[in-house]
């Protein structure tokens, strides 16, 4: 059985990150993954990174960095299996994966290909074009948080 922690969705990027640099809260930034179509139809891995600021939680809380509010409204636990693989397709919408267990592989039309693995963050943005495969390589499966701004 599988069991999760479920965080707010928007205080998952602080929670869950992929990378958090620097010791103050003001010098640290949010580093994450965004996938994009281009002029040609393809996709691209683009690195990206979020600035972080102090933010108090309440009385007897230390302060912790966080990012700005990041709008959402649903998020869905998706579970693919072992072997799993998604050939080419876009991206429904535009969305953020958050990997939760497991490792997946991610290819864009150019031939890279990146892995991801629990705590890493994808923003999906190839919502036209050829898109992208994902594959699962761990035995175990993977799970990943899929949240959109989507009603």
């Amino acid at each position: 059985m599988k069991r999760f922690c479920i965080l707010a969705c928007g205080l998952l990027f602080a929670a869950v990150g992929s990378s958090a640099t620097a010791q103050t809260a003001a010098d640290q930034t949010f580093s994450f993954v965004r996938i994009v179509a281009d002029a040609k139809g393809g996709s691209a891995f683009i690195d990206d990174e979020m600035r972080m600021f102090e933010m108090s939680q309440g009385p007897n809380i230390p302060p912790t960095a966080a990012t700005g509010p990041i709008r959402s409204r649903a998020m869905t636990i998706l579970c693919p299996p072992a072997g799993g693989e998604a050939g080419w397709h876009a991206a429904p919408r535009q969305l953020i994966n958050i990997v939760l267990s497991g490792k997946v592989e991610v290819e864009v039309t150019s031939g890279e290909k990146r892995e991801f693995g629990p705590g890493d963050v994808i923003q999906l943005e190839d919502t036209t074009g050829k898109g992208h495969v994902t594959r699962v390589l761990s035995d175990e499966g993977a799970c990943f948080a899929s949240v959109t701004d989507a009603r």
